[in-house]
């Protein structure tokens, strides 16, 4: 998907408080807003809990508009124990029963590799990777909206860059992958004698397959 340039939307918010400012930057941490509504609503029910105001760095909409939370150098109030090293971005939805759009998903692939350019050494997270949450929601899709940072990175590097979330994540979609393509004619013959010596089940022959399965297999094959 190509990612246009994007403009985001500044906003006069009245803050109960004074913000302060962040003294380092580690993690990019995404969220979701777990419902719908504007960043002026989000606003409203931050102060209503007796916050400064909204919590978020940044807030992405189902249209694909970006509005500006909290300066991007303030401390957020978004997840507990890391506001003071971290920006924040929430993405309206609830990803728990619903998929992002791709006018979003664009957006926020933008988005992150934007403040990427300025912090190159941050960490993506999703929330529940740092808190007892379900945030940003199963259906998140984390693959995609790094797949721009993926881009721009060496194949190691970004591998490296990976938290266990993301990596499995990942590998679960190529498993998905993998386990739809066709049985290549070269193999279909030792495939078939394997089977029948009962090496493995025959089914889905072409999922990836670890190297705890493998020695197993090996075993069997004595």
């Amino acid at each position: 998907m190509k990612v246009k340039t994007m403009k985001i939307i500044e906003s006069e918010w009245a803050w109960s408080g004074t913000l302060s400012r962040r003294g380092g930057t580690e993690y990019l941490i995404l969220h979701h807003a777990a419902g719908n509504g504007s960043a002026e609503a989000v606003h409203r029910a931050h102060l209503a809990r007796g916050w400064v105001g909204i919590g978020y760095n940044y807030y992405v909409r189902k249209d694909g508009s970006i509005y500006r939370g909290r300066p991007e150098d303030s401390v957020g109030g978004h997840t507990v124990g890391y506001n003071y090293r971290s920006i924040g971005v929430c993405f309206e939805g609830n990803f728990e029963n619903e998929t992002m759009s791709a006018v979003q998903l664009n957006a926020g692939q933008w988005l992150i590799a934007d403040i990427l350019s300025r912090y190159p050494s941050l960490k993506v997270v999703g929330h529940r990777e740092l808190d007892a949450t379900a945030c940003p929601g199963k259906n998140f899709p984390f693959a995609e909206l790094i797949e721009k940072e993926a881009e721009a990175m060496d194949v190691s590097t970004f591998i490296n860059s990976l938290t266990d979330e993301q990596a499995y994540f990942i590998l679960e979609k190529a498993q998905r992958h993998a386990a739809k393509l066709p049985l290549p004619d070269w193999a279909k013959e030792e495939y078939t004698a394997a089977v029948s010596a009962g090496i493995t089940d025959g089914e889905q022959p072409m999922r990836l397959v670890p190297r705890c399965q493998a020695a197993i297999m090996a075993l069997r094959s004595k």
